[in-house]
């Protein structure tokens, strides 16, 4: 196991529908609270409380606005196994981890925390990036399953 980095929080979320994704974002503490961050964010919701025509527009913008925010971030991916994510996490042995309810029990570390127990604003935006990035990564795998590997490719980090 790799020495924990000192203040990095880790975000899991998934996105299921008729494929499956899970996306895993990481970034320090002090840069998720600083202000830089929360200007570059301010476009992130979380999926669920977008609108069906909402939902459209916001993953047609999702690529380009991600782009700006993926500077800040440490890590960026998309996994389709609950075993790459558990991977990620014993690799980057963040301080924290943020777990969609629904990966609560798959995923193993001392200080996981449900999603819907999270009440800090600034781990709340990384969990809506974490769950932007995995309903991005499910609707191209549903969708448009040949350009996912590109488009992966572009958004990790």
């Amino acid at each position: 196991m790799v020495q924990a980095i000192s203040d990095l929080a880790m975000a899991i979320d998934v996105s299921v529908g008729s494929a499956r994704a899970i996306a895993v974002v990481a970034a320090r503490e002090h840069i998720l609270k600083s202000r830089s961050f929360q200007r570059a964010t301010t476009w992130v919701k979380h999926f669920r409380e977008l609108g069906s025509d909402r939902k459209r527009t916001y993953l047609a913008a999702f690529p380009r606005r991600f782009e700006k925010t993926k500077t800040l971030l440490e890590l960026a991916r998309v996994c389709l196994s609950t075993r790459c994510a558990q991977d990620l996490v014993d690799r980057y042995n963040p301080v924290v981890v943020l777990v969609d309810d629904k990966l609560y029990n798959a995923i193993s570390h001392r200080r996981k925390i449900a999603e819907s127990r999270v009440r800090e604003a600034h781990r709340r935006i990384l969990i809506g990036l974490a769950d932007s990035l995995a309903n991005y990564a499910r609707v191209l795998l549903e969708k448009q399953p040949r350009r996912l590997r590109g488009e992966l490719l572009r958004l990790e980090k």
